[in-house]
């Protein structure tokens, strides 16, 4: 919705040339969108009314019958003024010093640098990454739910100071980052289409291998991020086969395994 938002915003406010302009069809998308509950959390109720105003002469998007939404997480209530506190910070640059629990209810605070707000979508959590100055074991990256926040107060921050910050968090994140192939031993489905989709809130790429016919999917991901890709894997079966990393492949034959002999204790399978 933020790409949408920006690409109207531009068109309809200012002189400057886009060189992807938004399509008719985008702009009902936007006008859907808006109607949703979750718009008020990112976007003040006058800004949606006066983008609404514009789009009154836009058709209203009807979503498709053949559509049919499921599955979809229960998402975490998130407060509207600690979202938007995060937000301008990450757009100012400014510092943050912030007063949040663990899911223990143990208070904490600390100061740090925000980076970015990201959606766990297993979760239905909204998350602020962020790099804690202060505290035990600080320096040191900070994956914070939304709903654990209970304070925010935003402090000036020199613009290189900022971005050297930024600079070591992303390294860190980039040391931290795994990566898993998967092989789809199949053609285009729709089973595979929906195989895609369970992977696509990660940093996700396929690639189609043209002489064996085979789907690879090449992912992304964080330690944290990690029971619920054994959970997909488990959940795909024989329709997937797990290249790499090797660890991640003995904890999923170790699963499995563990599996098996629940249900029969005299089983046993080779791995």
């Amino acid at each position: 919705m933020a790409d949408l938002f920006e690409k109207y915003y531009r068109l309809s406010h200012t002189n400057e040339e886009i060189i992807f302009p938004p399509t008719y069809k985008e702009i009902t998308w936007l006008k859907y969108m808006l109607k949703q509950e979750e718009a008020k959390i990112f976007l003040e109720e006058s800004t949606i009314s006066k983008i609404n105003n514009k789009l009154n002469n836009v058709d209203d998007y009807i979503l498709p019958e053949h559509v049919i939404l499921k599955g979809l997480p229960k998402v975490k209530p998130v407060d509207k003024t600690i979202y938007r506190l995060l937000s301008k910070a990450i757009r100012n640059r400014n510092r943050l010093e912030l007063k949040y629990r663990n899911r223990n209810k143990e208070e904490f605070s600390g100061l740090g640098i925000p980076y970015k707000l990201e959606f766990f979508y297993p979760r239905g959590e909204w998350y602020l990454l962020w790099y804690r100055e202060t505290g035990d074991y600080a320096p040191f990256i900070m994956r914070t739910p939304l709903n654990l926040i209970s304070g925010v107060v935003l402090l000036k921050c020199s613009e290189d100071e900022f971005l050297q910050n930024v600079i070591v968090l992303e390294n860190k994140l980039e040391q931290r980052r795994l990566k898993m192939v998967i092989k789809i031993p199949a053609g285009l489905t729709t089973e595979n289409i929906r195989l895609f989709n369970s992977f696509s809130f990660l940093d996700t790429h396929v690639f189609w291998h043209e002489d064996t016919e085979e789907f690879y999917l090449e992912t992304y991901y964080y330690d944290e991020e990690e029971v619920y890709i054994l959970a997909k894997l488990r959940e795909w079966g024989t329709r997937v086969i797990l290249i790499e990393p090797k660890g991640l492949k003995e904890k999923l034959q170790h699963s499995l395994t563990q599996a098996i002999n629940r249900y029969n204790d005299n089983f046993e399978i080779e791995v």
